[in-house]
């Protein structure tokens, strides 16, 4: 998985020493690439072959694009989802793009709340960046602060709200 992010953002990956050797004295630029490396050593890899299913199931032929999805013989239809969501794209993800992100919004019509939102950073950077404490995470604690934790509530038809935050 490693592998496959440092790809992704070759220019990136290379430069990586450069970035650090003119960065020395900024303890949070530091500390954000250590939080980074932290997290994407610790993932766990994908069997071969189930990497596979979804590279060509996502990526080759975007089974989940009308919102129905069959996977083990099993329908995951997302027109059924009635909890509040929270969709958060990265403004410079060259794996999920905004526009792929926020295509949940029209996947979901039955729930109770789709709020779409962008924040700065890449695939992982929108999770781990500097600004990431700033951004994403304070939507996140305010959308549960909002709506608490659906395990939690009891399951009732809210009215729709579709929210769109640049």
């Amino acid at each position: 998985m490693r592998r496959g992010f440092q790809l992704s953002s070759l220019d990136k990956y290379l430069t990586r020493p450069i970035a650090i050797a003119t960065h020395l004295d900024d303890r949070d630029f530091l500390a954000q690439m250590e939080a980074v490396d932290r997290f994407t050593a610790n993932m766990h890899a994908y069997p071969g072959r189930t990497f596979g299913q979804l590279y060509h199931r996502f990526f080759r032929v975007n089974d989940l694009a009308d919102g129905v999805l069959e996977i083990d013989h099993r329908c995951i239809d997302l027109a059924d989802v009635r909890v509040p969501v929270l969709s958060i794209a990265g403004t410079s993800d060259t794996l999920a793009p905004r526009p792929a992100v926020h295509a949940v919004g029209d996947l979901l019509p039955n729930a109770a709340e789709v709020r779409l939102e962008s924040a700065p950073g890449g695939h992982l950077g929108v999770l781990t960046g500097r600004s990431a404490k700033r951004s994403t995470w304070r939507s996140i604690d305010e959308f549960f602060g909002r709506h608490g934790s659906p395990a939690r509530q009891p399951r009732e038809t809210a009215r729709r709200h579709l929210r769109v935050v640049a």
